[in-house]
């Protein structure tokens, strides 16, 4: 399940240097976030000793946190058993490439975006939203951050965007996620 789309990841730098494949496959969880958050703090343990070890700026890893990010949740919801349609690809809408559109038991997709920031890039997970609706009406859309300071702010507006709702990479968050994911 997924195969191509672990594959894939596989050839990401920061997979190769941060990471083990084996140990996503292996590692013993008894819940989505605990899987989640031994894997970033894995990451973040990686990403301080490397700057440490080959003295870098901060510039130099620009990009690593979402591939740490997209990493993770993919291997995690390969482990949860989900299945992955689309990831980082043209799906035939317009201006359109969603970080992973999944498959549901039911059949209904999600369109999930991943953001390890927010800034105004939600502005884009909802305009995606937006397209991705005009051509799946009845699936659904959904924000992940690691940024739970903003995440607590965007679902302030969450009425008023096309996002049915967006979470945060807290424990909560996770297990309302997964939750929907795994209906």
């Amino acid at each position: 399940m997924n195969h191509d789309f672990i594959q894939k990841l596989k050839s990401y730098e920061v997979f190769e240097k941060a990471f083990n494949e084996k140990e996503f496959l292996t590692y013993r969880y008894k819940s989505t976030y605990e899987y989640f958050d031994h894997f970033w703090r894995k990451y973040e343990l990686w990403l301080q000793k490397d700057k440490e070890k080959y003295n870098r700026k901060d510039n130099y890893y620009k990009g690593s946190n979402g591939k740490a990010l997209e990493v993770i949740i993919t291997f995690l919801i390969t482990r949860e058993k989900i299945l992955i349609k689309y990831m980082d690809e043209n799906i035939g809408i317009p201006y359109v490439k969603p970080d992973l559109i999944l498959e549901r038991k039911d059949k209904k997709l999600i369109f999930l975006s991943l953001k390890t920031s927010l800034r105004e890039r939600w502005k884009q997970a909802d305009w995606e939203a937006i397209q991705f609706k005009k051509k799946y009406p009845n699936d659904y859309c959904y924000l992940l951050s690691n940024n739970t300071k903003e995440i607590k702010n965007l679902k302030k507006k969450i009425k008023f965007l096309d996002l049915e709702d967006v979470f945060s990479t807290t424990k909560e968050d996770f297990a309302k996620l997964f939750s929907i994911l795994n209906n």
